[in-house]
C-alpha cells in the first residue's frame, strides 16, 4: 500500500526534477536572409548540452527542413572550440558598425543578412553577438577587427551545417 505522504513526496520530486532534465543550448548560430520576404528565412544550428544538434534550413534551400541528431563528444567539443572566440567579442563594437553602415566608401552593406552567434558554455564563456553581413564588413575594416573573427566563425558554422545535412539526406 502506498502511503499518501510517499505519493506526495514522489510527485514533488518528479515535478522539481523536470527542469533539470531539459537540455540547454550551448551554441546557437542563425543567419537570416533579410531580403527574403517570408517568415521562414533563417538558417539555424543549435547545439544542446545533451549532444543533440538541431538544424533548420528555410523552405527555399535545397536542404529545406528540420534535422535533429546526436553528435559525438568530440564533435561537440570541436563545434564549441570553433565558436569559443565569440566569448571575447565586444558586441557593442559591432553595434557601432551598424551606425557606420553608410559611412564606409563603397562598402555599404545593402544586403544586411544578420548573423547571430550565441555561446553559453561554462568553460569557454558566454556571449551573444549579432552582426549585419559580417563577411562583407570584415573585408572593409582594418585587419584584426573583431568582425573578421565573427565572419570566420559564421562561415565555418555554415559549412558545418551544409556538410552534415548532406550526410543525413537520402
Amino acid at each position: 500500500m502506498v502511503r499518501p505522504l510517499h505519493l506526495i513526496a514522489a510527485i514533488m520530486l518528479a515535478v522539481f526534477a523536470l527542469p533539470a532534465l531539459a537540455s540547454q543550448p550551448l551554441l546557437i548560430y542563425e543567419r537570416t536572409h533579410a531580403q527574403v520576404a517570408h517568415e521562414d528565412n533563417t538558417f539555424r544550428l543549435v547545439l544542446f548540452d545533451d549532444d543533440f544538434v538541431e538544424l533548420h534550413f528555410p523552405f527555399y534551400s535545397p536542404q529545406a527542413g528540420d534535422y535533429r541528431w546526436q553528435v559525438s563528444s568530440a564533435e561537440r567539443e570541436a563545434l564549441l572550440n570553433l565558436a569559443a572566440p565569440i566569448a571575447g567579442v565586444d558586441a557593442r563594437s559591432l553595434v557601432e558598425l551598424e551606425s557606420r553602415q553608410g559611412t564606409l566608401e563603397h562598402a555599404v552593406v545593402t544586403d544586411a543578412d544578420p548573423v547571430t552567434i550565441e555561446l553559453n558554455d561554462a568553460s569557454r564563456g558566454s556571449n551573444r553577438v549579432t552582426a549585419p553581413s559580417p563577411e562583407i564588413w570584415a573585408r572593409n575594416l582594418p585587419d584584426g577587427h573583431e568582425m573578421a573573427a565573427v565572419a570566420d566563425i559564421a562561415r565555418h558554422l555554415a559549412d558545418w551545417m551544409r556538410e552534415h545535412v548532406r550526410e543525413l539526406q537520402p
